[in-house]
């Protein structure tokens, strides 16, 4: 996992459960395998609160593309798949 800010320089890996961070990004720690599913069940939290703000401010799939257009398609796409991502 690369921290909120992390920059990963070229030809670096990130291992299993490590957390790195900084810029560059220097290994911090290793993760246990409690702290990681963790930020597992939190990722599935934030996405459902996204469809709920979504929902409860009527963005439709075709009405968020629009609003959010001037950022890319880039970023549609890390959307849709943090919509369809299960991480269990």
């Amino acid at each position: 996992m690369l921290g909120a800010g992390g920059l990963l320089t070229p030809g670096k890996v990130i291992g299993c459960n490590e957390l790195w961070v900084g810029a560059p990004a220097q290994l911090l720690r290793v993760m246990s395998e409690q702290e990681r599913a963790r930020f597992d069940r939190n990722a599935v939290v934030y996405r459902d609160l996204a469809r709920r703000f979504r929902a409860a401010h009527g963005f439709t799939p075709s009405r968020y593309r629009a609003a959010f257009a001037a950022t890319g398609p880039a970023r549609h796409d890390r959307d849709r798949e943090a919509d369809t991502h299960d991480p269990r």
